[in-house]
């Protein structure tokens, strides 16, 4: 374990390792700065920060496990499907940009990941916590699989967002806690209302498809981001498309 050459690890809980995490993040991102416009960039990051954030733990339980392997998984998810985009640049940015933008998001779906793994107190989380966690996770996989076309999917419009931010939001419930909060809180604005968020997509997809009837009904009958069955969409009243789908 890393935490042996790191001196005594009584003081060093994991909060400090989530923050930690910011710089692995970014050193990570910066030395590929070459490749930065791939998204396997982003996921060699993910592996490299599950993988410390493991090996710093001073105790193995299935906690641990799950929390790091999970992150691990999707880290390798996102090197070999990418990132689906639908933003048109007109300046595109610079590899700089690129880079601090993705170490920005990175470590905010990850640090709950990292201060989880390598806390040293609070060994056994709520039983509760870890099953709604674990559900997210799964669920997130199942989607992710099942779902062939990234940006406009056959369950939903937006499998990836939801996918994401169901997975941002599983690893925290994994082991949660008050110091890594506002992660997943600031991963969810970045992927619905930022640009080229949930939001952003679906009033572009508005405007591109005002007079095609075929995406007319695409958009009655499927969910704009909550996976549902085929046909399940068109039937839920208005409101609850509103409050629950993101349906704005």
């Amino acid at each position: 374990m890393l935490s042996k050459w790191l001196g005594n690890p009584t003081p060093w809980h994991g909060h400090y390792y989530a923050a930690l995490a910011l710089p692995l993040i970014a050193v990570s991102q910066f030395t590929l700065l070459r490749f930065v416009r791939f998204d396997a960039t982003a996921g060699v990051s993910l592996c490299t920060v599950a993988i410390t954030a493991f090996l710093v733990k001073l105790h193995v339980s299935l906690a641990t496990i799950s929390n790091a392997t999970l992150l691990f998984l999707w880290g390798i998810r996102v090197a070999v499907k990418g990132i689906p985009s639908a933003r048109n640049y007109i300046v595109p940015p610079s590899a700089f940009e690129l880079a601090l933008t993705k170490t920005v998001w990175i470590w905010l779906l990850s640090a709950p990941t990292v201060y989880g793994v390598s806390i040293d107190k609070h060994e056994i989380a709520e039983g509760a916590s870890v099953t709604i966690g674990l559900i997210l996770c799964l669920s997130t996989l199942l989607i992710d699989v099942l779902e062939k076309n990234t940006l406009d999917g056959t369950y939903c419009r937006n499998p990836y967002a939801f996918s994401s931010l169901s997975m941002a939001w599983g690893l925290f419930f994994l082991h949660k806690s008050w110091y890594t909060l506002i992660c997943p809180m600031l991963f969810s604005y970045i992927v619905i209302f930022a640009h080229g968020g949930t939001a952003w997509c679906e009033a572009r997809r508005r405007a591109r498809d005002v007079r095609d009837i075929t995406a007319h009904e695409y958009h009655r009958n499927t969910s704009p981001f909550i996976p549902m069955p085929l046909g399940t969409y068109a039937r839920l009243p208005r409101g609850v498309k509103k409050i629950c789908c993101l349906d704005f």
